[in-house]
């Protein structure tokens, strides 16, 4: 939702309870695929507070009455749609999930494994990056000789290098993890950050060194468009690392920081 996005707490579609079932409403957005799947999960909290107890989970058919779909304009990820959705619906007891009130609970281990998927993804972005660029580097010859032959070049692209398999390590740590503890959404956290980061460097690079030619449309292009989403969402660098930082170090608090 507009005013939520990483903050899933924040939500203000509501679920209200009636005799036989809910009447679900609100608006979401950002919804993949929306318009063109058979059911979609809504969100919303069925009690008034913020706190954890607050959400619950609804399998909805997309046709019921009552959803309005509208595309979404936007600066890459072509291939996927993404949708925002009005709806005033009315759904059976039986499409809650789980508990009414528990959906923060399979909400938060489903996003820390989310985050290990998009960050193999980005590894395999970063690293396809990289190929190409080093054989730009290697064929594209400026003064009469391959730009590749000086360290301008060599020291970034070794960088990346060094990082994408640095992310590459972490995913695959990370994937042989209990999915169920504190300790995996802190390390997914991290490394959805690592590699979002260094795949869109790898992409700012293969457009340094394509030059003129990169910035066409096409494969670099779409890519630099495509990595830079990522370090917005799903969850932002910053959220990242302030995870990392509350649940691995344990940082004082600010009114224990101003003391």
């Amino acid at each position: 939702e507009e005013e939520a996005g990483s903050d899933a707490l924040a939500v203000s579609s509501f679920a209200t309870r009636a005799r036989t079932g809910y009447g679900l409403s609100g608006r979401k957005d950002f919804i993949t695929d929306g318009a063109k799947v058979d059911y979609i999960i809504f969100v919303t909290k069925s009690a008034q507070d913020a706190r954890r107890g607050s959400l619950s989970s609804f399998i909805v058919p997309t046709s019921s009455k009552g959803l309005k779909f509208e595309e979404t304009e936007k600066m890459g990820l072509d291939f996927l749609r993404l949708y925002s959705c009005r709806f005033d619906v009315y759904v059976k007891k039986d499409a809650i999930i789980g508990e009414e009130g528990r959906a923060w609970d399979t909400l938060s281990q489903v996003f820390a494994m989310d985050r290990i998927a998009l960050g193999s993804m980005l590894v395999g972005m970063g690293l396809r990056l990289l190929q190409a660029a080093t054989e730009r580097a290697s064929t594209r010859n400026v003064f009469g000789r391959p730009v590749g032959s000086n360290q301008a070049i060599q020291f970034p692209l070794a960088e990346v290098y060094t990082e994408l398999h640095a992310s590459r390590l972490l995913v695959e740590e990370c994937a042989g993890m209990d999915t169920r503890t504190a300790e995996f959404a802190t390390a997914s956290a991290g490394t959805l950050y690592h590699s979002s980061k260094w795949a869109f460097r790898a992409a700012d690079l293969a457009l340094q060194i394509f030059g003129a030619k990169g910035y066409e449309r096409g494969f670099v292009e779409s890519c630099f468009r495509d990595t830079r989403y990522y370090r917005m969402g799903p969850l932002s660098q910053e959220l990242s690392l302030s995870m990392v930082a509350r649940r691995a170090l344990n940082p004082p608090s600010g009114s224990n920081a101003s003391k």
